[in-house]
């Protein structure tokens, strides 16, 4: 088909914008900037470290479900699953303020949060709470539990978040 059906949502980040990226390996924030912003197939992969079982603050199974595989969908037609935000969404490929380029990389927009005074704010008790909990000697890995602990911590911080972005967009203090 054709028309608004198969286009893709609005992208949130602009190119040249400042954001703060959740890192991969230890679900902390940083501060970067969008260098480049593409639409395309959501990752099916786990790659992501322990990190990736929180998608904006909820916890999701180990591989992000894109429902169907294989060629079972030949009565839909390609461009609708194309467009399809269940199946694709934004890759945002961003550049660590302060960082080496050779760290540039591609992030899908869960993984991206708003520059505002709230994130920043995130970002610090993150690192600080990481650092409770964090192996102290280096090329240790931390236990189960300890990721279990972190992992908690992390999602309890980032419902805090979600709740004072709220609050904060609605006008209360």
């Amino acid at each position: 088909g054709g028309g608004a059906e198969d286009q893709q949502p609005p992208s949130l980040y602009k190119v040249f914008q400042r954001v703060y990226a959740k890192d991969d390996a230890t679900g902390l924030l940083y501060p970067a900037f969008i260098r480049k912003v593409i639409w395309g197939p959501k990752s099916n992969q786990v790659n992501l470290g322990f990190c990736l079982s929180l998608v904006n603050g909820k916890p999701v199974g180990g591989i992000v479900d894109n429902e169907k595989k294989g060629d079972d969908d030949d009565d839909e037609d390609e461009d609708a699953r194309r467009w399809d935000p269940k199946r694709n969404c934004y890759h945002y490929y961003v550049h660590y303020m302060g960082w080496n380029v050779k760290w540039d990389r591609w992030v899908e927009g869960a993984f991206l949060y708003e520059d505002s005074t709230s994130t920043d704010a995130l970002a610090k008790m993150l690192t600080k709470e990481y650092n409770k909990v964090k192996p102290k000697r280096r090329g240790q890995k931390m236990s189960a539990a300890q990721v279990g602990k972190w992992m908690n911590r992390m999602m309890e911080l980032e419902a805090e978040h979600g709740r004072l972005g709220k609050e904060e967009k609605l006008g209360v203090q």
